[in-house]
Order: C-alpha cells, then structure tokens, then sequence
C-alpha cells in the first residue's frame, strides 16, 4: 500500500516537470494578464514574462471642515485595483461662530423663543433659543346692539384684547323701519286754534309729519256805526260784533241830545308860517259856528344860511342847513356826514437794493398822509441750485398782520471747479449768515439743489462780561436763551463749575440761542474731558437756532479741545455753525471732544490741527449710544499721526446724511472723509465725501472715502474725493468687517503698496450694489476694481474705472476665497502678473466662486 502510494506521487511530479518542460520547449505557455502588482503568468506552469503594469492613480478630492461635518485631506487610489496609495486623513470639525441671540417672547398670534446663541455660519443653536408656546387669546366679548326704526343693530361677536384678533365677527342686523300712523287734522274756529294733519311712528314715536299749530281765526270784526248826538237829537255809541259768529263785542249805548254850548273861538296872531284868526264862537257840541272867525295872512319867514362841515377820516362832518332869522325854526336840517374812515389800498413792497429789506406801505385813498408802513430785514435766503445758475430767494415777515410775508428771487453767482459748485451767502447789513458758503455736487446734470441760509444779528463778546442769569425756565416751551457772549459764558461757567465727575449737567435742561456770538478769537470751551472723566459733561440740549459762533480759538494745554468738551448721553447739540480754528493733541473737533449723546445738523467752518483722533465736528464718539446727522464740514483737518476723519475721527453708534468738503490729511492709520475708524454698533448711512484723503507716511493702512477702519455697516454713501494711502485703502473704506451696501466711487484711489480697492481695501463681510468709477493705481501690488481683498461675497458690483497696479490686479477683486455673483468689469486692468477681468488670484488650498459675472 506504502508503495503504491509513492508511485503514484513520483508519477504525479513527473507530470508536472513534464508539462513545465513541455510549455518552455514548446513555447506553448497559457498567459494570464499582468496586473498593477503582478506580471504576465502562465497559467499552465507559472512562468511569469515582464512587469507589473503598476498602479494608475486617482486624486480623491478632499474636503474642507465646517462647524458641522469633518473634513478630509486629499488622499489618492488605484483607478484599476482601487488599492488606496495615499491614505485620506480627517480633518475635524471647526469651531462654531457663536452669536447672541436676542429673546422673544410669546404672543397670543406668534409663539416666542428664550434669549441664546447660534452659529452664524450653520445656525446651529448652541445656547438657550427655546420655543416659548403662542398664549392664549384674552376673549372679549363684543356686546349684540338691538336695530332701532332707523338704526342697524349688530349682532354678539369676540376678540382678543391682546391682539386684536375677531375670533366671532359681528353681523348687521338691518334697521327695523318706521311703522307710519297719520294724525289727523283739525279745524281752527274764531277762538280755538287748530292743527295740521301729522305722522309719527307708532314704534319709537318719533315724528315723521310733524302738525302745525293752525291759529285760531279769530273773530271776523265788523263796526256798527257809531251815531253822534246833536244838540237836538240822541246819538249812539260805536259798537262791535263777529260777522262769522256774530257775537256782539262792543255793545252800542244811547247817548242824549246835547244842546247848543256855545264856546269862544280865540283870536291868533299870524307867525311866520301860520295865519292869525279873529274871534269867533262854535256850539262846542255840534261844532255849529255862530260867529265865524276870519283867516289874518302869515307873516313868511326871513332865511337865513347855517354853514356845514366837511367830514374826514376820522371826524364826522355836516351838510349846509337854513334857518328863520326871525324864528329861529330851522328851515332845512343839517344832515350828519360820517367819517369817511380809512380807505387803505392794497399793500404795497419795495426792496432795497441790496435786496436785505423789504419795506410795506399801504396809503389811504381818503387822505395821502394817512399811511402804514413797516420795514422788515431778510431772515432767510433760499439757495436753489442746478448745473446752469443759482438763484437767491430772499424772505422777509412783517409783525403787522396786513403785511403779508414776502420772497423776491433773483439769479447768483456761483464758482465751478471739477463739477463742484460754491455759492456764497449774500450779504445782509446787520446780520451774520447760518453759513458764509455753501458747496453742492453737480456730478447730475439734472439734479436740483435747494437749501436754506437763516441771517441773524451778532454779539461780539468783551471776553470777560458773564450774565449772572439767563431769560426763560429751561423747559421745551419756555428754553433758557442765549442772547449773547455773556450768556455763553454763563452757560460755560455754570458747566466748568461742576463738581462730581459723574454729575449730568443741566440734564434734561433746554438752552436755545437769539443771536449769533463772536468769541473775538479767544480760547473758549465748555467744560473739560480727559480719559479720567470722559463720562462728565454736559447732557442738556443746546439748539444753535441756525445761528453761528464765530472766532472760535480753541487751544488748551493739554487734554480734550472743542467747543462742548463733552456732551453726555441725552445731551443734544443742535443747529449750529463754527468758524474759527481749533488745535490740540487727541480728541480735537469743532463742537464735542467725547460724545455720547446726539449732534445734529452742525455745519463746521474751523481748521481742526492736532495729533490723533480728530474729526471736523466730533472727535470721539462714544459706542451705542452717540448719534451724528446731518453734519458738514467744510475745513481742513489736519493730524500727524491715526484715527482722523472729516466729520468724526472714532465714530460712535450711528452717522446719517453727513457730508465732508475739507481735505483730511493724517501720519498714520484709520483715517476717512466721514470717519477714522468706527466701532461695532451701529450703521453709516447717507454720507458723501467730497474731500481728497491724504496719508503722508509709509507703511500705513485704513484709509478710505468714507471710513478708514470700519467694523459696522456702510450703506447708501458716495465719495467724489481723491483718496490717496499705503495699503488697505478703498473709496469707501479702507478695511471692513461688516457689510457696505449700495455705496459708490466716483474719486481716484491711490495707494503704493498693497490691497487697493475701489470701494474697499479688504473685507471680510458682503458686498452689494457697489459701483467703482474712479481710477484705481498702486505702485504696490494686490488691486482691485471693487475689492483689494475679499473673505465673503460681492454681489451685484460694477466697475467703470481703470485698475492698474505693478502686480496682481483685478476688475473686481485682486483676492477672494468666497463668491463673487452678478457681477460686471467695464474697466481696463493692467498689471505685471496673475491679471483677471473678474478675479486676479486665490489663495494656495483655498477656492473661490465666480457666478454670473461679465
């Protein structure tokens, strides 16, 4: 068996040795085909022939963590044996971008969730945000109102006395309608009254045809003759009765024959207008004459003339008259003649030459000398402005009530220069102007622009006179009145002597002035404010009444330097214009040092020097609470070192409708036509620079248009001035982490380093509606038609300006690792290298997205 058993291995292994030499010497092998990791092999004896093919590999594309799904790092396989050649790593999740999410609370129509965060970028809840249940409706019932005969009437309804909501609606019910029943007449008689047939409601008896009283007829009198008794017959008495009734009324008496009684008939001696008689005698009974009495002629009267009065205005008069000279009897009365009074025509208005007043008249038609007249001085003048003339309209009231208020308009002169037009105040004897010039944009041929100048008279300040009080209560209705320097500086001393640093001075308290102030250019502030007591200050509300304080000279040793060192929150400053000059070294501005109240409508004419944080009408303004509108500045501001701006240098809570004409010129970073740098609450909104921006240093960033630093929105502004820096400079901003919104740039944009940008020099927040037409030059590198830099998306841009740098440059933006949509180059772009019409360069290991863009 052992034996068999070995034959048969021996006789098996001779097979095999017999076939492998077979397949060589026949070179008949079986092949199979190489693989990645094997050769050619025949399947017969296993001889192999050649290589491997060896892998092909494949990229497996990786994937960037986000705060909710790891990543992936790149990783390669095999496309044929997918063997994985590089292994793919995970990337873990990043962190979330925590944000604060206000509470809001259930209502009985929207339910409410509690106060928490989330992520910012994948809304994830992190904290709190719980549901809060919708309440329930408070019921209310709507009461039912029965109709009445002329009345709809309602039917029961509900609803919510929180919201309002009607959970049963009310019905109409119609009116019911009167139910008619006539009244019937009666008939008047001689001695009762009767009445009108009638209707009335049976119902409401209300009366629908009212009755009328028909009066009584009355008895129908007829006369029954009297009949006289003479001296030999009896008579009757008269008598009465009714024709209709014939009721007797007056009932005839017998009267007795009389009898002849015979009376002397006096003689008359004749006057003037009556005849004489002789003596005669009558029956005094019949009157039968017994002896007749014989007419003597009158004598006439002898005329005489009464001379009249001829009436005046105010005087009555009388008509010619005649008289018996004799008598005295008046032949002919003298009439009364009224006084005429007054017959004053219509006003009429002359202006001065100068066109400063206007005087009315009004003369008496009756009397020339008779006149009122009133003189009035010019109070306002209404500039209106277009691309082809100004025109003044001058206004004037009258204190007489006849008068009405008059406007005479009148074509100006203005000076053009680069589509800016300057129009100066007209000149009014005895008054100042709100606003010695005022400049317009002229970039739409079509566009009009109107504003007002308001003219006062001035008080020009002896510098050390200081009322010991002031006229009014302080209140809203009856405001404390700055009549003059002396009252000023009352109102200074009264802050200046403020113990307590946390004091709110005059809080709540009202100050308005009458008339414009010239300090005669003495140093003048109200208040003081360092960094130990920037919370101290004024807090009650200043309204400048659109009149000036001029020679302004405000120069301190040391510290805050401004008209008002500190207006505190709920202090206003209001409607004002400076003139003058101011200087110092930090927190230097024309009306506040530190603010954390509310500036409106301040117009700055004084030169702002110093070394940080100016701005041409508010140095600092406080975060969250500080409120800058419709501010102007027309001077230079001029620092050596950050933090300068045209209107504010560090800009507090909220900037509307402002607008820089003065070139701002800083040493250092954050500098802007608006603002410097801003802080995170807030907006800026409405703003127009029409002032270049200049920084004078290398190796400096933040300088823009409108903003240089800006970590809060930016919508609606415009900048026509020429913004030159280093880096990070835009037209409207020069870094921003938050979004700028239909904003535009007209001004050229230089910069010689890097991030240069149309609208803004780096962002990390959204960008819409933005349009660059200026030109855009670096001698650096890193530009951009709309952005130098982009962490976010640009939406809905356009650039028309020339891009033009030494390195990189770009249409819309040199640099993105976000998106870029809807967007439009119509710019030339030049540069040395890494050149785009859209987008220039992104970032090793990063990707950027393009989407509809031309």
């Amino acid at each position: 068996m052992k034996t068999r058993s070995i034959i048969l291995l021996v006789t098996m292994l001779f097979v095999v040795v017999l076939a492998v030499c077979s397949c060589e010497f026949l070179n008949m092998h079986t092949w199979s085909e190489a693989t990645c990791t094997t050769p050619k092999t025949c399947t017969i004896c296993g001889a192999t022939e050649g290589d491997p093919l060896g892998h092909v590999e494949e990229v497996l594309e990786g994937k960037d963590a986000t705060c909710t799904e790891t990543g992936l790092t790149e990783g390669k396989k095999c496309s044929v044996c997918d063997v994985i050649l590089v292994e793919q790593e995970v990337i873990p999740t990043v962190a979330h971008t925590e944000e604060a999410v206000a509470g809001k609370d259930a209502t009985c129509s929207e339910k409410g969730y509690t106060a928490g965060k989330k992520c910012s970028v994948c809304d994830t809840v992190l904290e709190g945000l719980e549901e809060i249940p919708m309440i329930a409706h408070t019921e209310v019932i709507d009461a039912a109102k029965a109709p009445t005969c002329t009345e709809t009437g309602l039917t029961e309804g509900k609803h919510c006395s929180v919201c309002g909501e009607v959970l049963v609606a009310q019905n109409t019910v119609d009116a019911l309608g009167h139910t008619e029943v006539t009244d019937a007449a009666k008939a008047a008689t001689c001695t009762e009254s009767g009445l009108t047939e009638g209707k009335h409601c049976s119902v409401c008896n209300e009366v629908l045809v009212k009755q009328e009283t028909v009066n009584a007829l009355g008895h129908t009198e007829v006369t029954d003759a009297a009949k006289a008794a003479t001296c030999t017959e009896s008579g009757l008495t008269e008598g009465k009765h009714c024709s209709v009734c014939n009721e007797v009324l007056v009932a005839q008496e017998e009267i007795a024959a009389l009898g002849h009684t015979e009376v002397t008939d006096a003689a008359k001696a004749p006057t003037c207008t009556e005849t004489g008689l002789t003596e005669g005698k009558h029956c005094s009974v019949c009157n039968e004459v017994l002896v007749a009495q014989n007419n003597i002629d009158a004598l006439g009267h002898t005329e005489e003339t009464v001379p009249g009065k001829a009436a005046t205005c105010e005087e009555t008069g009388l008509t010619d008259g005649k008289k018996c000279s004799i008598c005295g009897e008046t032949l002919t009365a003298q009439e009364e003649i009224a006084a005429l009074g007054h017959a004053y025509g219509e006003a009429i208005y002359s202006w001065s030459a100068d066109n400063s007043t206007c005087t009315a008249t009004k003369t008496c038609g009756n009397d020339a000398s008779h006149l009122i007249t009133e003189s009035a001085t010019v109070i306002t003048v209404k500039l209106t402005v277009t691309a082809e003339k100004v025109t003044y309209t001058y206004n004037v009231e009258f204190a007489n009530s006849d008068f009405a208020a008059q406007s005479k308009t009148v074509d100006g002169e203005m000076a053009v220069a680069n589509k800016i037009a300057t129009v100066n105040a007209p000149a009014i004897a005895g008054r100042v102007a709100s606003h010695d010039y005022v400049m317009f944009g002229l970039h739409n041929a079509e566009e009009t622009h109107e504003f007002t100048i308001y003219y006062s008279e001035v008080d020009l300040w002896d510098g050390t006179s200081v009322s010991t009080g002031l006229a009014g209560s302080g209140t809203a209705e009856d405001p404390y009145l700055i009549q003059s320097g002396a009252d000023l500086a009352y109102l200074k001393s009264a802050v200046d002597a403020a113990e307590s640093y946390t004091e709110n001075i005059f809080a709540g308290v009202y100050f308005k002035m009458t008339k414009s102030i010239d300090l005669g250019g003495r140093h003048f502030m109200i208040g003081y404010h360092t960094a130990w007591n920037k919370y101290d200050g004024f807090a009650g509300i200043f309204d400048g009444n659109n009149c000036t304080i001029r020679g302004l000279n405000i120069k301190p040793e040391s510290g805050t330097a401004a008209l008002f060192a500190c207006v505190k929150k709920g202090g206003e400053v209001k409607n004002l214009s400076l003139y003058g000059q101011v200087s110092g070294t930090a927190n230097v501005a024309s009306a506040v040092g530190y603010l954390l109240g509310t500036i409106d409508n301040i117009t700055n004419y004084a030169a702002i020097n110093g070394t940080s944080t100016l701005g041409g009408v508010v140095a600092n303004a406080e975060n969250n609470s500080s409120i800058v509108n419709g501010c102007v500045n027309y001077a230079d501001v001029t620092g050596t070192s950050y933090i300068v701006g045209g209107i504010t240098g560090s800009g507090g809570h909220i900037i509307t409708n402002c607008s820089n004409w003065g070139n701002v010129v800083a040493g250092s970073e954050s500098v802007g036509g608006i603002a410097g740098t801003t802080k995170d609450t807030g907006y800026i909104s409405g703003c127009a620079n029409y002032g270049d921006v200049t920084v004078t240093v290398a190796n400096v960033g933040m300088i823009g248009g409108i903003a240089g630093k800006v970590v809060k929105p930016i919508s609606d502004c415009v900048n026509y001035g020429t913004i030159t820096g280093v880096n990070t400079t835009g037209g409207i901003a020069g870094s921003s982490t938050k979004d700028i919104t239909n904003c535009h740039n007209y001004g050229t944009v230089n910069g010689t380093s890097w991030l240069i940008g149309g609208i803004v020099g780096a962002t990390d927040a959204n960008m819409s509606d933005c349009t660059n037409y200026g030109t855009i030059t670096s001698t650096g590198d890193c530009v951009g038609g709309i952005a130098g830099s982009s962490k976010a998306t640009i939406s809905g841009c356009i650039n028309y300006g020339t891009v033009k740098g030494i390195g990189r440059s770009a249409g819309i933006a040199y640099y993105s690792n976000g998106t870029i949509e809807n967007c439009i180059n119509n710019g030339d772009v030049i540069g040395g290298w890494d050149l785009g019409g859209i987008l220039a360069w992104v970032g090793d290991g990063q990707s950027a997205t393009i989407k509809n863009c031309t």
